[in-house]
């Protein structure tokens, strides 16, 4: 085991940086396509690759590990050998969660109504990504549904894991695969590289202090939604991409 931990460790870090050049390199082939076959054709390359590498990298890994814990399947990261206590979702935090939202809303709508230009601020190159056709937005849902799922369960739950098991030390796992998983979006861009970083930032650390897994995994496919479907659809993108030509 002691050989098999370092070379797996390796193995899954050079396959993300393999996987993220690559990614780099097809997001310009990607963003010049112009027919929806070939878009869709992206779009299932990429969401293979992200189940074979994330979630079948996340249950290798666990196995590997032999990781027993009772908070399965709300999986949370151990501390010190015990797991960190989960946080209860009180009242004053549903309150508080729930006007943010209508904060976000009511902001999106007064973009929306006075046409600002603000929305269509973003932050990384990712605006080639929003679906033009039907067939388009169910392969960028479930693209973002793996991404919630995948990259939580690699980069908040399996490869700190990992990495705390061979360096004794689960800030070092944290850290490395925080960092790891703001590379992984190279295509994006340095803003984009610096905004998931720091949200993979928050993520773990909500992860260390006990915010349940799936709990993490619905936050960030929620995220992907925002981006690519409702965020498009209050700006109007999707109208006026449905005028372009899609064949």
């Amino acid at each position: 085991m002691t050989i098999i931990l370092p070379v797996w460790i390796a193995f899954l870090i050079a396959a993300c940086a393999i996987r993220a050049r690559k990614s780099a390199r097809e997001w310009q082939n990607f963003k010049a396509t112009h027919q929806t076959r070939e878009r869709q054709r992206f779009y299932r390359r990429w969401l293979l690759e992200g189940v074979v590498l994330l979630d079948f990298g996340s249950i290798i890994t666990i196995v590997l590990l032999h990781e027993k814990t009772s908070s399965w399947p709300y999986l949370t990261l151990p501390l010190s050998g015990q797991l960190v206590p989960k946080i209860e979702i009180s009242g004053a935090f549903v309150a508080g969660l729930l006007s943010g939202l209508a904060i976000l809303l009511l902001g999106l709508w007064l973009n929306f109504k006075f046409r600002q230009k603000s929305l269509n601020v973003t932050l990384g190159d990712f605006e080639s990504l929003i679906p033009r056709t039907r067939k388009e937005a169910g392969l960028a849902l479930l693209l973002c549904l793996n991404a919630g799922i995948g990259e939580e369960l690699f980069f908040r739950f399996a490869l700190p894991l990992l990495i705390a098991r061979f360096s004794s030390s689960l800030i070092a796992g944290a850290i490395a695969s925080t960092a790891l998983f703001g590379l992984m979006h190279w295509y994006q861009g340095w803003k984009g590289i610096l905004a998931t970083t720091f949200l993979g930032a928050v993520f773990m650390t909500r992860a260390l202090h006990g915010t349940s897994l799936p709990a993490l995994m619905a936050v960030h496919a929620l995220i992907d939604i925002f981006g690519l479907f409702v965020r498009p659809a209050v700006s109007g993108k999707f109208s006026r991409r449905a005028a372009q030509p899609s064949s």
